[in-house]
C-alpha cells in the first residue's frame, strides 16, 4: 500500500472538518492549496483526480490529497454519497513510501535532559485504499461534532479526537503491511510457498528443528505472521510455541533472501 510519511515535529494541525451527503450529479470543483485534504467515503462513490491521476473513492475507502497538487472531481457522483473530510496543515516535507518498506520495529532515539529540541519521529497515513476500521468512523463523527460546536472547553477533546484518528490511520497502514507479508508467504506464483521457495523454506525450517509439510503451509505462515506482529501466544502448529514461530519466521526471511540472490 502507498502511504505518506510525515516527520514530527511539527505536529500536524487540524484546520477544519466536515461531514455531508452528496446527491447524484454533484462534483468537486478544481483547486490547489497548501493543505492535505483527507476524504473518507462511507457510502456511494466520489470521483476525484489529483494531477491527472483518477481515483474512484468507493464505500469504506479514503484518499489523501496532497498539498500543492491540483485536485478536482473528474465525474459527478452517480449515487448518493456520504463522506467525511478534514483539512490538515503540516509544514514538514512528506514523501510517498510503500507500507512494506516501513521499519516498524526501528528503535527511535529517546530524549534526554540535555536535549533542547525534540527528536524527529516518522509517522504514516495511507494514501488511498479500503479502510474497514470501525474506530475510524467513531473518531470521525466525534471530531466533526466537536468541530461544529467548538467551545474553549472542547479544544483539547477535539485535538485528542484528531490525533486518535491519525493513530487509527497508521494502525491501518501497519495492518495492511502485515497482511501483504502474510499473503506473500501463503500465496502461489512468486510467493514464498511457490515450489522453489517452498523447498528453501522447508530446508531452513528443518535446520531450525521445525517439521514442515504441505498441510501446514497456512498454519505455519500464520504462526510466522503472529510472531512478526507481536501476537504470538503459547500455542503454535508445530507444538513448540513462540520459539518455533520465531524460528520459522527467521527461516522464511533467510530462505527468501537466498532465493532472491539465486535469481
Amino acid at each position: 500500500m502507498e502511504c505518506i510519511q510525515w516527520q514530527m515535529p511539527p505536529m500536524p494541525q487540524l484546520v477544519t472538518a466536515g461531514h455531508g451527503t452528496w446527491r447524484p450529479g454533484m462534483q468537486h470543483f478544481r483547486r490547489s492549496f497548501n493543505l492535505y485534504d483527507i476524504v473518507f467515503v462511507k457510502s456511494g462513490c466520489l470521483y476525484m483526480a489529483e494531477d491527472g491521476v483518477e481515483y474512484a473513492i468507493g464505500p469504506h475507502h479514503l484518499l489523501v490529497l496532497e498539498p500543492g497538487k491540483v485536485h478536482e472531481g473528474y465525474r459527478p457522483c452517480e449515487a448518493e454519497t456520504e463522506l467525511y473530510w478534514f483539512h490538515v496543515k503540516h509544514d514538514s516535507e512528506h514523501r510517498v513510501v510503500d507500507s512494506d518498506d516501513i521499519p516498524w520495529s526501528l528503535v527511535l532515539r529517546k530524549g534526554t535532559d540535555k536535549d533542547l529540541q525534540p527528536g524527529m519521529q516518522p509517522v504514516y497515513i495511507p494514501k488511498f485504499g479500503a479502510f474497514r476500521m470501525d474506530e475510524a468512523w467513531a473518531a470521525l463523527e466525534r471530531l466533526v461534532k466537536l468541530h461544529d460546536r467548538l467551545t474553549v472547553d472542547a479544544v483539547w477533546r477535539m485535538q485528542a479526537a484528531f490525533v486518535q484518528l491519525l493513530s487509527v490511520m497508521q494502525q491501518f497502514v501497519r495492518g495492511s503491511a502485515a497482511e501483504t507479508r502474510s499473503s506473500r508467504l501463503a500465496g502461489g506464483g512468486g510467493g514464498l510457498f511457490a515450489p522453489r521457495r517452498l523447498r528453501a523454506v522447508r530446508d531452513r525450517g528443518a535446520r531450525a528443528g521445525i517439521s514442515f509439510s504441505p498441510g501446514l503451509h497456512r498454519p505455519l505462515h500464520e504462526a510466522a505472521y503472529r510472531h512478526e506482529s507481536g501476537r504470538v501466544r503459547a500455542a503454535c502448529p508445530s507444538g513448540k510455541g513462540a520459539q518455533a514461530a520465531g524460528a520459522f519466521a527467521r527461516a522464511v526471511r533467510q530462505a527468501d533472501r537466498g532465493v532472491r540472490r539465486d535469481r
